[in-house]
């Protein structure tokens, strides 16, 4: 399993990308947040809406809370619009068991194609590459 920490990865397919989170996804960020059907599964900083500007929180998203490396966090964007659709999530590492869990929430306009599945797919594949 690679180690998630030692970098902020890019991770591809011909139809989705997963980048680190710039202040560019700001309006998608917030219109995750505001979707009634996703917001209940949002990682916790959003969930708890710690943040009332978006901009300071992509801007601690790889301080602070990357640093504690618990959380890799990354936006998952649709090559077809090039927008941010969702966010991926590696949480809960614990790099001496090897074991890490995974998760993503799309914003809810982006349902039913398929980007939940391939996004499931593209970490499973970067962990299992070393």
């Amino acid at each position: 399993m690679k180690k998630l920490f030692d970098e902020i990865p890019t991770i591809e397919s011909d139809q989705i990308i997963l980048r680190k989170i710039t202040d560019a996804d700001v309006p998608a960020l917030e219109d995750l947040t505001q979707g009634k059907l996703v917001y209940r599964y949002e990682p916790t900083f959003l969930f708890e809406r710690q943040y009332t500007d978006m901009h300071q929180m992509v801007r601690e998203l790889y301080g602070e809370i990357y640093e504690t490396k618990q959380s890799l966090i990354l936006g998952v964007h649709w090559i077809e619009d090039d927008q941010l659709c969702g966010l991926a999530e590696f949480y809960g590492y614990k790099e001496s068991l090897h074991k890490t869990c995974v998760g993503y929430r799309l914003r809810e306009s982006y349902w039913g194609r398929g980007i939940a599945t391939q996004t499931g797919w593209l970490m499973m594949g970067y962990l299992l590459n070393d």
